[in-house]
């Protein structure tokens, strides 16, 4: 698997497995050649093949948290959806790990599995795939022992090591996902170590008790491009998310019920809730920090000091989120105000601050209610979003680079809000009405001036 591997993790279980694979075996290309350190050589199975399978015996019972494949560097990314199994005592098989694109080098991450024999079925591809590499391996941490994002005092801690998190926004539902790797990739040249996305509601449950999760919807493969590419990811999936999105995420279809409130410890608005994190959170759980995932925190609610002060609400959305296994850090993030910090925080978990400029002053505001604990502006806006009628935002990049210095010398965290916009497809821009008679459509483009363009390049303004 190549030298760069074997810096990350130590022996590679597969070199000395026993291998046999599905009658479709291409027969120009041993068995064993899948396992070989040489490009050149490669397993597939035969055009047009259905559910091709490569099983391999470790020859003793081996502990394992991590798969490596790679496809063949000439033919390009063919797979489309995969699985890997574990065989049990019984003989039967256990499905521990599923997913989508392989391309050029895919890291499993899961929690530890201990088995003798391992299986890869390629149940999805295109044309037929060329696997030129298959690794197993136990990461350093072994024992089961998963990674956590804590904090000492005001230093953020990852896996007992000191962690400054510099984050960039990139929202999955405004990106087609032929992109996503390509946008998370320049995330990680540009030096960031983290992802920060939004989940919107409506996108997820566009009807009552149906669900989508594919295509632009496909939250958990989002995430793990982004673990693959070797980024941390912190998730908000409040049921409220505000991002200029339509309805702020909330389904349109809750409004259908004249007395429901929003947004508040409401039995009707809460019982909807929990339906949607029902499906949505045991979908993350595989993919936490703590089960050898990318996601490293999640938020609790949106913002909600600008909203209202219902603190009884915000508690029934943590303990719904415990209670589904969400073993993260957790969070909240609120504008650098008193009546917002009052209203949006919960008491024993860590509250960040939203803010585009004024990072002393919103730094000093944060510390009033939070002496101790690591500074974080969750949302610097380092652009803004346009309104139509309006002439398009700009920052100048001198300007950005000088709050972001400011927040550096603080000691602070920062997640960029945007590094990449992307586009709000369909109807699904949202809108602003802050007087009467002033409705205020978002555009059709979320480029935001970002240093990323809604097209995927860099931006002039970010270039000066």
């Amino acid at each position: 698997m190549g030298d760069s591997l074997r810096t990350i993790f130590q022996e590679n279980f597969a070199l000395q497995a026993l291998v046999k694979a599905s009658e479709t075996m291409d027969e120009q290309h041993a068995v064993s050649e899948v396992l070989t350190e040489r490009r050149e050589t490669y397993w597939c199975p035969h055009e047009g093949t259905e559910q091709a399978w490569i099983e391999l015996d470790l020859q003793e019972e081996r502990s394992f948290d991590r798969v490596v494949l790679m496809e063949h560097i000439q033919t390009g990314q063919r797979i489309e959806r995969f699985t890997l199994e574990s065989q049990r005592a019984d003989g039967g098989w256990e499905e521990f790990y599923k997913g989508t694109v392989v391309g050029y080098k895919r890291i499993c991450c899961f929690p530890q599995v201990t088995s003798r024999k391992m299986r890869l079925t390629i149940h999805e591809s295109r044309w037929y795939p060329t696997l030129s590499g298959l690794g197993i391996y136990l990461s350093e941490r072994g024992g089961g022992q998963m990674a956590l994002l804590t904090y000492k005092g005001s230093q953020f801690m990852y896996d007992g090591e000191p962690i400054r998190i510099l984050s960039g926004a990139i929202h999955y539902f405004r990106v087609v996902p032929e992109y996503w790797e390509d946008r998370l990739l320049k995330l990680k040249a540009c030096g960031f170590n983290t992802v920060e996305t939004y989940v919107p509601w409506n996108v997820h449950e566009p009807k009552p008790g149906q669900y989508r999760f594919e295509g632009m919807a496909d939250l958990e493969r989002f995430i793990r491009i982004a673990g693959d590419v070797g980024l941390h990811v912190i998730v908000r999936p409040s049921p409220y998310i505000c991002a200029e999105w339509e309805f702020g995420g909330l389904p349109s279809w809750l409004l259908a019920d004249d007395d429901i409130r929003l947004r508040c410890n409401d039995a009707k608005f809460l019982a909807n809730v929990d339906r949607y994190y029902d499906v949505l959170l045991p979908r993350l759980k595989p993919l936490l920090s703590t089960q050898g995932g990318p996601i490293i925190a999640m938020q609790i609610e949106n913002e909600y000091g600008s909203f209202g002060n219902d603190a009884s609400y915000l508690q029934y959305l943590r303990d719904g989120m415990v209670e589904r296994g969400m073993d993260v850090l957790l969070f909240t993030s609120d504008g650098p105000t008193d009546h917002m910090l009052q209203a949006g925080s919960v008491q024993g978990h860590l509250a960040t601050v939203n803010f585009g400029s004024g990072t002393e002053g919103a730094f000093a505001k944060l510390r009033e209610y939070q002496a101790g604990e690591p500074l974080m502006c969750m949302e610097y806006w380092n652009g803004w979003f346009d309104h139509w009628g309006e002439s398009h935002h700009t920052r100048e990049a001198a300007d950005v680079a000088v709050v972001f210095e400011e927040m550096l010398r603080a000691g602070a965290s920062v997640n960029f809000y945007m590094f990449h916009g992307g586009t709000n497809f369909g109807f699904y821009n949202g809108a602003n009405c802050q007087q009467k008679d002033q409705y205020e459509p978002t555009i059709t483009s979320y480029d935001y001036d970002s240093l990323l363009s809604e097209s995927g390049s860099r931006q002039r303004s970010s270039m000066r």
